[in-house]
């Protein structure tokens, strides 16, 4: 007699016009060849993305303009480096097996309330809603379940772990500026007329000239101020090329343009110390001045032109206009 190894178990979420999506169920007593489904769901049908983690939490919508966006479908457009394949992850995993069909008591699973939620809205109306519980005796998998219907899977836990972690370490775009001044240890601005760098070193700082003079400490906490984020920070188009970059002050041959080099170093959670450096290329006043447009050289081969405040860029052209020399007074003394 044959056996029947395995049924696709139809799961409707808010059925609407037809719309399906499929969570296989594996029910013979022997071991598939291939772990079932959890759920599956095409990448082109999600719109938004919410994922809640121990109080923490993030949104993520597609724009428009067919790119995902923090927050809000207009908001900061993730950064491709950072985002990779989390929708693809999203479109379904395949679990490591189908634990219980029935359960009685989900607390043993911390499914009850659990700590993680992650819910996935499709095109139409449609959403499907994923609840993550405690990990396995093992920790290699989690407990996970679509809410709303009894079978309890063991997932793989790296997949809950990259996505969790989006509440805790957002995928911004390549050239948003997040930069903390306490961990900058160089300086550098240039313009077309004139620049200037400083360094710490040795507990200090100093100007890169050949005497390594030394910097006043005063004016050396308003430069580091000024290197707060800014106060705005928004796109103004992706990807432009070489040849675009005339609109906004932003070619290599342009008398307007300012550069600011930060190098940064700080030690990781797990100790490891980190090192930095990013180049942030500033051109024209916006039409309305208020604001500056820039590109920085950490994007890829055609970077993105974003906009900041006009003042946070003032700022920077005071670091140039005001260097922070100690005054002869204060060296005598």
């Amino acid at each position: 007699m044959s056996i029947r190894t395995s049924i696709i178990l139809v799961v409707s979420l808010f059925m609407v016009a037809g719309y399906v999506f499929f969570v296989q169920v594996g029910q013979s007593p022997e071991i598939p060849d291939e772990p079932p489904w959890f759920y599956n769901i095409n990448i082109e049908d999600m719109s938004k993305i919410h994922i809640i983690d121990r109080g923490e939490e993030v949104m993520f919508f597609l724009g428009e303009d067919n790119h995902w966006h923090l927050d809000d479908p207009e908001g900061l457009p993730v950064g491709l480096d950072k985002w990779g394949g989390i929708n693809l992850l999203l479109s379904g995993p395949k679990s490591r097996r189908l634990l219980d069909t029935q359960p009685t008591d989900l607390e043993p699973y911390g499914l009850a309330t659990p700590l993680s939620r992650i819910e996935v809205d499709l095109k139409g109306g449609w959403s499907i809603p994923i609840l993550l519980g405690l990990p396995t005796p093992d920790e290699v998998g989690i407990y996970a379940q679509v809410e709303g219907f009894p079978q309890v899977f063991i997932i793989v836990a790296e997949w809950a772990d990259i996505l969790t972690r989006l509440t805790r370490e957002r995928p911004y775009p390549s050239w948003y500026y997040d930069i903390d001044p306490s961990t900058i240890n160089r300086i550098a601005v240039y313009a077309s007329d004139k620049s200037m760098g400083l360094t710490e070193s040795g507990g200090g700082w100093h100007f890169d000239d050949e005497f390594q003079s030394p910097v006043d400490k005063v004016k050396l906490d308003e430069i580091l101020a000024s290197l707060e984020q800014p106060a705005e920070q928004d796109l103004v188009e992706y990807e432009v090329s070489e040849a675009g970059l005339a609109e906004y002050g932003l070619q290599e041959s342009s008398m307007a343009s300012m550069a600011l080099f930060l190098q940064t170093e700080y030690v990781r959670r797990d100790g490891l110390n980190v090192t930095g450096q990013v180049v942030f290329h500033i051109g024209d006043a916006t039409e309305d001045g208020t604001g500056y447009y820039m590109q920085t050289e950490k994007d890829r081969l055609f970077p993105d032109v974003f906009r900041v405040n006009a003042s946070w860029v003032e700022g920077i052209q005071s670091i140039l206009d005001n260097p922070p020399h100690v005054d002869d007074l204060a060296q005598e003394s």
